[in-house]
């Protein structure tokens, strides 16, 4: 390699990286001067840079978003071998329209068959929905377990799920193990399911005090059924001290997030001055809002309140 290409490159490289660096760095995050880095280290001639230009195009990380410059980028990066660079474009393609369901399953193949991580998830989904490709319960398990054991806690949970309720074979054991590993990463879904095994002994020894402590661990990381769980265990003394101030402010959070049976535990909070003051008219509120929510069993529930209030 000629001096003044190696000098290039050596720049190139060193701009790359410190562009990489702006943006993930929480201390001197700089998005604006890392795109600038990017460009720089593209125009010298460094395809490494193509994705993470793709990324500041497609999320408006320090330039102007543009959905266009974004997937020409991430189909360069794709092109050149970048197997993240096709699930970006699988993802993009699946917002498009139900048309171009079938391309994006196609991205998200060859993203995963290049290892990517994401890419195995996503087409996992696909084959598991039957979006845009025959619908293969085989297969999703085959791509779910491919990226659970890269370590992705996502994946983890779907197989663990596929595991329990989808499967020709359901295999409980096998489903705790993967919701354990999930769980250990702080994924907070994972430590729901967990609990529900643990309550119910279901492919595991019962162990309700470990299930209520994995519901408060969920719930502290924002998880609405977390949130809500808690707030049982707060209501009924399960597990923990009695507490109907904790229950109805867990119970009121997980509403926040939509929740239909907090929403209604909520109500009935609210309507019967249950650790917070009476408020029959915002318990109305409340009960209206959950017999639409597509809950059978919380929307009968409300009906009942409503009526009585």
């Amino acid at each position: 390699m000629e001096k003044e290409n190696l000098l290039a490159y050596s720049e190139a490289k060193r701009l790359l990286s410190e562009g990489l660096d702006l943006i993930s760095s929480s201390k001197k995050k700089d998005r604006t001067l890392a795109a600038q880095y990017f460009e720089r280290a593209l125009e010298l001639g460094c395809e490494a840079a193509v994705y993470p230009m793709a990324e500041c195009f497609a999320c408006g990380y320090g330039v102007k978003k543009n959905a266009e410059k974004a997937e020409a980028l991430y189909r360069r990066a794709a092109e050149n071998g970048e197997a993240r660079g096709w699930n970006a474009l699988g993802a993009i393609w699946e917002e498009k329209s139900s048309e171009s369901m079938e391309q994006a399953v196609q991205a998200y193949h060859k993203a995963a068959e290049g290892g990517d991580v994401w890419g195995m998830y996503n087409f996992a989904w696909c084959l598991r929905s039957g979006a845009g490709v025959e619908q293969d319960l085989d297969g999703a398990m085959d791509w779910y377990k491919a990226a659970a054991e890269k370590g992705a806690p996502q994946a983890q949970c779907a197989l663990a799920y596929l595991l329990l309720t989808d499967c020709e074979k359901p295999d409980e054991s096998a489903a705790v193990q993967w919701y354990e590993k999930a769980a250990q990463q702080n994924d907070a879904r994972a430590m729901v399911s967990l609990a529900y095994c643990l309550r119910s002994g279901k492919g595991t020894a019962q162990d309700k005090k470990r299930a209520a402590q994995l519901d408060f661990q969920a719930a502290e990381l924002g998880d609405p059924d977390g949130l809500y769980n808690a707030g049982c265990h707060y209501l009924f003394g399960e597990s923990i001290a009695k507490d109907e101030a904790q229950a109805a402010s867990c119970f009121c959070k997980a509403a926040k997030l939509l929740h239909p049976r907090a929403r209604y535990n909520w109500a009935v909070c609210l309507a019967k001055g249950i650790g917070t003051e009476k408020n029959t008219e915002e318990a109305a509120r409340l009960c209206r809002l959950v017999k639409r929510s597509g809950d059978a069993q919380a929307a009968d529930a409300a009906a009942k309140l409503l009526a009585s209030l």
